[in-house]
């Protein structure tokens, strides 16, 4: 018996969630260091007066919190902590502490960009939906990482499958022309001394 498209791509329900120890460090280590270096910029502006070379620590400090306030800032407003699959949907909660939720239709994904696919394998990958103005990113600590990039895999159509798997080839293949041209200069170096 032939299987129609909708019977094809129909996935089963499942329940994406990150470790205790990811969350608590993505949810929650924003506020201790954000108390450390707001201290030390406080202390650093506070003996400027005694010496402009405090002004230095002080400017370190600065673009440290900025870069934490970003960084934070776009975890809590695209990283959903909970990604449910149900009825080929994906239902995203628990951005941050913010009740928000994110319904994204599996077959309404127009996109999918960074972590693996553009050979990042640290970044988190980034899943829009131009009809719904939708952007979730996952990161890669997520349980079952794998299965849910896979899932998502099987669900986009043939020619972005192709595109994505081709992309993971290509940088694939150039880390490795990367990886033997370093060891090619490596072993080369020392015969020339």
């Amino acid at each position: 018996m032939k299987q129609t498209k909708t019977e094809k791509k129909k996935i089963t329900e499942k329940v994406f969630r990150y470790p205790f120890l990811a969350q608590l460090i993505y949810k929650h280590a924003f506020y201790p260091l954000i108390l450390l270096f707001g201290l030390q910029l406080g202390y650093s502006l506070y003996l400027v007066g005694a010496s402009w070379a405090n002004l230095i620590p002080a400017t370190i400090n600065l673009i440290i919190l900025i870069v934490i306030f970003k960084y934070y800032s776009n975890i809590s407003k695209n990283i959903p902590f909970k990604i449910e699959l149900k009825d080929n949907k994906l239902t995203c909660s628990e951005f941050g502490y913010s009740k928000k939720e994110v319904i994204l239709p599996l077959d309404e994904i127009s996109s999918v960009e960074g972590g693996i696919f553009s050979g990042k394998a640290t970044r988190p990958v980034y899943i829009f939906s131009e009809k719904n103005d939708v952007m979730i990113g996952v990161l890669p600590h997520l349980k079952d990482y794998n299965n849910f990039i896979s899932l998502i895999l099987q669900s986009v159509d043939k020619e972005m499958f192709k595109d994505l798997v081709q992309g993971i080839n290509d940088k694939a293949n150039e880390m490795m022309s990367k990886r033997r041209k370093k060891k090619a200069d490596k072993n080369a170096s020392p015969k020339n001394k």
